[in-house]
């Protein structure tokens, strides 16, 4: 689901940062309770969507410049990846939460790809 992307600049203040020795724990983690850390990625890609944000960044790999997150040209995607997890899991709010993001997403688009015309 999520990218690491490499970030030059400093730590954000109220970045999450994960110790590199628990990255194991956190996949665990991950894998067994998707939609506790699959619903902290949906409100931080929403808060970027509202911001016009070219990327979201989760958390970072703490004492390194490697930082969990998704790119703008990946919102959609992961949405959708989001939203299965979500329906998987019966949490029908949050995937429709997602499914409200993907259509603001699309309907963004297309205004942005008739203005250039």
């Amino acid at each position: 689901m999520e990218r690491f992307i490499r970030s030059e600049k400093k730590p954000e203040k109220n970045m999450l940062e994960i110790p590199n020795n628990l990255i194991p724990k956190l996949e665990q983690f991950q894998d067994e309770y998707p939609e506790i850390v699959y619903k902290f990625y949906l409100k931080k890609i929403e808060e970027a969507i509202s911001r016009r944000k070219n990327k979201v960044k989760f958390y970072r790999i703490q004492g390194t410049n490697v930082v969990a997150g998704v790119e703008k040209h990946d919102y959609l995607e992961t949405l959708y990846e989001l939203q299965e997890t979500f329906v998987e899991n019966e949490l029908y709010e949050l995937a429709s939460d997602c499914q409200r993001l993907i259509y603001d997403l699309q309907i963004n688009k297309i205004i942005s790809d008739s203005q250039k015309r």
